[in-house]
Order: C-alpha cells, then structure tokens, then sequence
C-alpha cells in the first residue's frame, strides 16, 4: 500500500467512528481515493474524507433527481414514493424559489418537475406542496411563472415580465411573434433570446410556444395584475392607486394602470381590476360593489359591508367582495372605496328606499328605520 493510500485508509477508519461508511464506498475509496464511481468526476487532492463522503451522497442524490425526472417525463406522474423521495424535507432551505430540486440552479430539470405535477390540487396523489410557489393549493402556470423570473434573474434579466420576449414591458401578441422567429434556435446562437426558452432547456421550441401561450391566456384573465405575481392583491391595488388620477404627460401615469385605455386612470380602471380579484376569489360574474348580489347598488350593499367589517381573511365573517382593496382585511378603507363604487352606480348616499333622493320617506325605508342604528354602518349628513 503506496503512503498516500495509508493516509487516506487511516482517514476513513477515523471518519468510520463517527459516521460508518457503505462497504463499497469504503472499497472504492481505498482503490482510488480521488474518484467518485457515480459519475467519474476528480475531487481536488487533499480533500478529507468527509469531504468525499458529502460528494458521494450529492452525486447519489443528483443520480436519484435525475432517475425521477426522466420517469416524470415518461408517465406525466409525480408523487410515487420514488418522486416523493426528490422532495426535501419540511423546513430546508431552498436555494431559491423554483429550484424544486434544490440543484442550486434553475433548469430543464426544474420544469420537468413542474410538468408532472401541474394541474394538480391540493388532495390529488401529484401534487407537491413545495411545488405550489404561491400557496393556492393548485400548482398550475401562475407557479411555473415563478419558476421562469428565478431563471430570468439567473440569466440576468431579473426585471423581465414572464413571456415578454421583445422586452417591451409587457406580453401580447408580438412575443409570440417574435419567439416564432427565433424557432430551433440554441444556446450560444447569434439569435437565441433566454426570455424565450421558457422550458429551459437551452432550445427555442414549440414548448416553450405552448408555454407561452398559456402564459398569455392567463394574463388576458388577469387585468390589474400589476406587480407580476399572478394574483390580484393589495400591491397591485396600491400600485394603481399611486397612478389614480394622472394622465398622459403627467409624472406618475403609467399606461400599464390605464386598463380601459381612456387616456386617464381613475375608477375605471379599478373596476377591471376589481373584477379579475372577484374572478379569482370565486365571485365571477357579480358587479363589483353590489356586495349582497341583488342587482342593485343601494343601501343594503353599505349595510352587508357593515355586517362584515373588521374580519380578516380565514375568518367565518370574511367576504372577499367587501374586500375592495385586496388586503385581507375589511375595513373603513373598503367603505370609502365601496361609495365611490355605488355613486358611479347612481347611488346617493343616505337614499334608504333606493328612489336616488334624500327625503323624508328614507327615515323609515330599508333595512333599518332608526338613524342610531344606521349611523354605525355610514355617515348620515342632513
């Protein structure tokens, strides 16, 4: 036995006391003690043998990753037990969000993950909690949105809109336009755009058209969206409402906010927004403001806001329709915002019977007839 080789044998019966080794590894290690048999990769001389126990377990677990990718990619079917095993215990630290197989990068292998899990619901066998970036319990394109900005950031693109392949601030049509052009195109080519290869597999193809696509249906689902993250919610309220009020040629007019494309953000543009938050929280198709569902825009509505505030998200008596400013919480700033809603609506307010006049007959019409019981909900100005 050469000195080194005794050196190394001398350093793996040490390390062997505190943490045994696999037979063959031990018997690998003392044949050539500067290779790993998983993938033939050289370790730097003079690396201790810990260091060479934690290379081998990272090549197995690499090995592993890969094995379950390519079954992924062959069946369609995440959460067997050989998948499960891919998927770090509770409570590690992610490299970063979307690098699902915590490979420290965002790759082909990442969306392959995705792909076997995707349109699946909290409850289904192939749904993967970790897979669901953004906790809605539906691990769908709004997750894999998430996946490719971390992969833009690592190309150096991080302010890129997902899709935005002309690098115009926003995606339509002429990104699709645009990524068809560049089709077949690879890595290292004159004409390869990484804001294109959404599949992120180093190749302009028709799967990263289809993911494209898909990415442009669910932004035309999605008005209001203003911060990218797929949701409507208080950020992209307050975003708009920096811009309410401005026109062109004004310092904070932004024709992203203008959603009707008026020339002027104002409530307008809020409603739009509004619709795609009672879209998404399940209230499609029910007028932004009319709270109780009625079809009328009246007193009633202040009221049902009334028997609702100060409740929070998860809370029996939260509505999200009487949560006007997406922020979880119902309070005086969705009343404020629900008045400018039913004034628009022909609403004047104080009108208990909905005639759109103040008179005497509001005094005992509605749903409440005494002013001390009504004063709680709005404020009465006669």
């Amino acid at each position: 036995m050469t000195s080194s080789k005794k050196i190394v044998s001398f350093m793996l019966l040490a390390c062997m006391v505190l943490e045994p080794l696999p037979p063959v590894f031990v018997s690998q290690a003392l044949a050539d003690p500067l290779v790993i048999d998983s993938d033939k990769e050289k370790l730097v001389p003079g690396q201790s043998a810990q260091d060479m126990i934690a290379a081998q377990k990272a090549a197995e677990n690499l090995i592993e990753n890969k094995n379950n990718i390519e079954e992924a990619g062959k069946t369609g079917v995440a959460g067997d037990e050989s998948n499960k095993k891919t998927v770090p215990a509770a409570g590690d630290p992610a490299v970063q969000p979307g690098d699902l197989n915590r490979d420290g990068s965002i790759n082909h292998e990442d969306y392959m993950l995705w792909l076997a899990s995707k349109n699946s619901s909290r409850g289904d066998s192939n749904y993967i909690p970790e897979y669901d970036l953004n906790s809605d319990g539906r691990i769908d394109i709004k997750d894999y949105a998430i996946i490719v900005k971390a992969f833009y950031a690592q190309v150096g693109i991080p302010d890129r809109e997902v899709g935005d392949v002309t690098g115009e601030g926003n995606v339509n049509d002429a990104d699709a336009d645009a990524l068809s052009v560049i089709l077949g195109s690879q890595y290292g080519d004159p004409s390869f755009n990484a804001a294109a290869d959404l599949n992120l597999d180093g190749i302009i193809n028709k799967d990263d058209q289809e993911i494209l696509t898909e990415v442009l249906n669910d932004h035309h689902l999605l008005p209001g969206d203003f911060n990218g993250k797929w949701r409507i919610d208080a950020e992209d309220y307050n975003l708009w409402r920096q811009a309410s009020g401005s026109h062109p040629g004004d310092p904070f007019f932004n024709p992203a906010f203008d959603l009707n494309a008026d020339g002027s953000i104002d409530l307008g543009d809020f409603l739009l927004m509004a619709q795609s938050y009672y879209r998404q929280e399940g209230f499609e198709g029910q007028p932004v403001g009319d709270l109780n569902n009625d079809g009328r825009f009246q007193m009633d509505d202040l009221l049902f806001w009334g028997e609702h505030q100060a409740s929070h998200r998860g809370e029996p008596r939260y509505v999200a329709v009487a949560d006007l400013n997406f922020d979880g919480v119902i309070d005086e700033r969705d009343r404020i915002i629900l008045m400018e809603v039913l004034k628009r609506n022909g609403y004047v307010h104080g009108d208990l019977d909905g005639n759109r006049t103040i008179d005497f007959h509001d005094l005992y019409s509605g749903p409440g007839t005494a002013i001390g019981i009504l004063r709680p909900f709005f404020r009465l100005e006669f």
